[in-house]
């Protein structure tokens, strides 16, 4: 009977402390899981995004190495220029799409900084180098290496910050952007659907010869009281449309005369309203003579100006005729 009665016990007190050690090993499995997860998730919304963001509010000069070429853009008195291959204004579209691209990016995982991993994602010779500069000359280069199309992802470096991020593919397909993207070719930088009011004063003239203003439902002229909205979207598209043969950023001394002497009596001066209340002025002077230090031949060319535009345009003679309205062409 004692006996018995012990080894019942006993059989009960191993019972129990197996139970016991096995819902320690539970806790602690359960612990460990929870406690990598709460890490892990910590680490991603850290590393949400490597690239700074106090340099992204800041940017002043990008710079991009893709498989199409280099190209330099900077930011001077709010405009942006392209510098390099090609002095020209800098397509806003394309600039806006790759800080876009930027500031979405998002980390899929994270793997060592090692020399294995730099070749295997080809981050040692990568298809793409952005650099960026802020306002205070900081610089931040990202490289981007291998992309991989199965699952939409390729692999960045980020400099200062030792650790190859796997990402989503960065938006607008900036490692394809060519010279073309990256050129603003026209002079105006609003859109036909922008715009409440031009005028077009003809050499000097204090009274418009030509305009067109928007009332909030119906387009009107000088002569006409109601025009057709298409019509003068159709003429307002020509005229926006008009595209730049070189921007003159560096002037020596007989270039600024030569630019001052056409400006003092332009051609044509043109004023726009915008229907965010915007007013730019624009001049556009006569055929201009042969310039030989910039390769323009006679009469072949006209200059160009916009208030707020920090340098002249030179314009192939081609569009001079599309700052005259016709009114059968609105009517």
């Amino acid at each position: 009977m004692n006996s018995s009665s012990f080894k019942s016990r006993s059989s009960i007190s191993t019972w129990l402390t197996a139970a016991f050690a096995f819902s320690l090993l539970i806790l602690l499995g359960f612990s460990e899981f929870f406690q990598n997860t709460t890490q892990d998730n910590k680490s991603l919304d850290i590393l949400a995004n490597p690239i700074r963001a106090d340099i992204m509010a800041n940017i002043k000069t990008i710079k991009i190495k893709n498989r199409m070429g280099r190209f330099t853009l900077n930011q001077q008195n709010g405009q942006w220029l392209l510098k390099e291959p090609r002095v020209m204004p800098a397509k806003m579209t394309t600039i806006n799409q790759i800080l876009e691209a930027l500031q979405k990016v998002k980390v899929d995982t994270i793997h060592q900084y090692e020399p294995i991993n730099i070749q295997n994602f080809s981050l040692d010779n990568p298809i793409m180098l952005i650099d960026l500069y802020s306002k205070l000359e900081e610089k931040l280069q990202i490289k981007v290496g291998l992309i991989n199309p199965i699952n939409n992802t390729s692999y960045i470096t980020v400099s200062g910050q030792e650790t190859i991020y796997q990402i989503k593919l960065l938006n607008n397909s900036i490692e394809l952007k060519n010279l073309s993207d990256f050129i603003e070719s026209s002079i105006f930088s609003n859109n036909e659907k922008e715009i409440s009011e031009l005028h077009i004063f003809r050499r000097g003239q204090k009274e418009s010869h030509n305009s067109l203003t928007f009332n909030g439902v119906n387009w009107s002229s000088k002569r006409y009281k109601k025009i057709n909205t298409e019509a003068v979207f159709n003429k307002l598209n020509k005229l926006l449309n008009i595209k730049t043969h070189m921007i003159i950023d560096k002037q020596d001394e007989s270039i600024q005369n030569f630019i001052s002497n056409y400006l003092e009596n332009p051609l044509y001066t043109i004023k726009i309203k915008t229907k965010n209340k915007k007013n730019i002025t624009y001049q556009v002077t006569t055929l201009i003579k042969a310039l030989p230090e910039l390769k323009l031949e006679k009469r072949q060319y006209f200059i160009m100006t916009a208030s707020d535009r920090q340098y002249p345009y030179i314009i192939p003679k081609e569009y001079i005729d599309e700052f005259i309205i016709r009114y059968s062409q609105v009517r």
